[in-house]
């Protein structure tokens, strides 16, 4: 997963983008992306999304270029059955969505 795989390095907040080059996987290891053509890419965020991340960088005592962005209190990165359980499932109920329940990859190109 891109999202879980960013590292502080990929987050340029000067020009609100956010480099995508590596992915981690199931197995929790950083890898080259799948599709190396078309899946490297830069995407612009928001002005509040970068604030937000410059807030969280601050808070995070894993803030340098190779920190993960989104860590445990170890500063592992998260795994992704993680994040679909305790995170999306929980959000799901919590907004009273019926089934099928998202599942976390169903995020993608969702803009």
């Amino acid at each position: 997963m891109e999202l879980l795989g960013l590292k502080w390095a990929d987050v340029d907040f000067e020009a609100q983008t956010i480099r995508i080059r590596e992915q981690l996987s199931r197995k929790g290891i950083r890898k080259a992306l799948k599709t190396y053509g078309k899946g490297r890419r830069d995407v612009h965020i928001p002005a509040f999304l970068v604030q937000m991340l410059r807030e969280h960088k601050a808070r995070s005592p894993f803030s340098q270029d190779s920190s993960y962005v989104f860590t445990t209190g170890s500063g592992r990165p998260f795994g992704w059955s993680n994040v679909d359980r305790q995170g999306l499932h929980k959000a799901t109920e919590r907004a009273k969505l019926r089934a099928p329940r998202p599942r976390f990859h169903d995020l993608r190109r969702s803009s």
